[in-house]
């Protein structure tokens, strides 16, 4: 016979207290624990979040102070409407309408050296995007000739990135970007067709303008860009290699513009006493006339060649147009690009570089540049 004990209401009742208590305490818990992940989340949000607001405020400073210069200085600015984008992504795409050779640079993103600094870091490549493609240019003595790699090519491709028109913009960011050390780059050289591999490391150099090279059985000049106290002078120095009357080939077919004044002291290298080298017309209808000095002596006069592209833009076209009107040049080569507009490059506050387009140029003999 089985005894059943008496049943405890008491004891039951406590029982099921205990229960709904441990229950009680392990929602709790779990609730808790929620809320640490979500507070942890939430932190890393916001340090997100705050990093973002301030890559916007940057960007949002950006804007005004191109705003401000292109209403100051820019001859093709648009007409603004009334709340301008707060992106320069925007600014630059509204401004890219209006003027076409606009630019935001980073650094040595378009290998130029928009600073004039005596040493940069880089790889000492130009390049220049011309019919779909991407053209290099090695600068002399700069990482990429160092690796023995001399004349213009064309960029194949970049580490395992392929080189398009399109993502020239994207490429030049890359090769200016601090944390890119080495590229491996693949190329096709433009004088022979032969195809060549190369791993090239970022260092420090002179990014020269000007070098003299033996071509074609005579000595030639390459002028890659112009800037303001460094090309005349890298020509000069070049120029005092030779006698005033060797034959010269002057190559401007990789030059694609830089700094008015520096185009017209190179002029004065080349055109005598007085000679008119042409006009440039800002914002606000003031001509500026530029012409050779009185007493002025060229340090080269015997024969010239010169070769242009349809790359020969800006101040090349404008130095091209006064050697052809004042000397007995022979002009080899394609029709300039006809970029009749000197530009003019200023820091951003975000340490990026924006180039604005601030006169129409014009020939000595002619309306245009070209």
């Amino acid at each position: 016979m089985t005894v059943k004990a008496p049943r405890d209401s008491h004891v039951e009742a406590l029982g099921a207290s205990l229960t709904a208590w441990r229950r009680t305490c392990a929602f709790l818990a779990s609730v808790l624990m929620m809320s640490v992940l979500s507070g942890a989340a939430l932190a890393q949000s916001g340090y997100n979040w705050k990093r973002k607001e301030t890559q916007q405020q940057t960007d949002l400073a950006d804007v005004e102070e191109a705003h401000r210069l292109t209403l100051a200085y820019g001859i093709l600015a648009p007409r603004f409407p009334p709340h301008i984008p707060n992106t320069m992504k925007g600014f630059m795409e509204l401004l890219e309408a209006s003027d076409p050779y606009t630019e935001l640079l980073a650094g040595e993103a378009t290998f130029t050296n928009p600073t004039g600094d005596d040493v940069i870091e880089g790889f000492g490549l130009k390049l220049i995007r011309s019919d779909g493609r991407i053209i290099g240019i090695p600068r002399l003595l700069g990482p990429v000739h160092d690796a023995h790699i001399s004349g213009a090519f064309r960029l194949l491709s970049v580490d395992d990135t392929v080189v398009t028109a399109e993502n020239f913009e994207a490429l030049a960011t890359r090769l200016a970007d601090s944390e890119t050390r080495a590229v491996h780059l693949t190329a096709m050289d433009l004088e022979n067709g032969i195809r060549w591999s190369e791993t090239v490391r970022k260092a420090p150099y002179n990014p020269v303008s000007a070098a003299m090279y033996t071509q074609y059985g005579a000595n030639m000049i390459q002028i890659l860009d112009f800037t303001n106290g460094r090309t005349a002078d890298e020509v000069n120095t070049l120029l005092g290699r030779l006698s005033a009357h060797q034959p010269l080939i002057l190559d401007l077919r990789y030059a694609t513009g830089g700094q008015l004044k520096a185009a017209v002291e190179v002029a004065n290298l080349f055109l005598g006493a007085s000679a008119p080298i042409g006009e440039a017309v800002d914002k606000e209808g003031t001509v500026s006339a530029y012409s050779t000095a009185a007493e002025n002596r060229p340090r080269h006069t015997g024969p010239m060649i010169l070769l242009t592209s349809n790359n020969t833009a800006s101040a090349a076209e404008f130095l091209t147009q006064a050697l052809v009107a004042d000397r007995d040049v022979i002009l080899i080569g394609e029709s300039t690009f006809g970029k009749c507009f000197a530009q003019r490059t200023f820091k951003l506050p975000s340490g990026r570089y924006f180039r604005l387009s601030v006169a129409g140029l014009r020939g000595a003999e002619s309306e245009t540049c070209n």
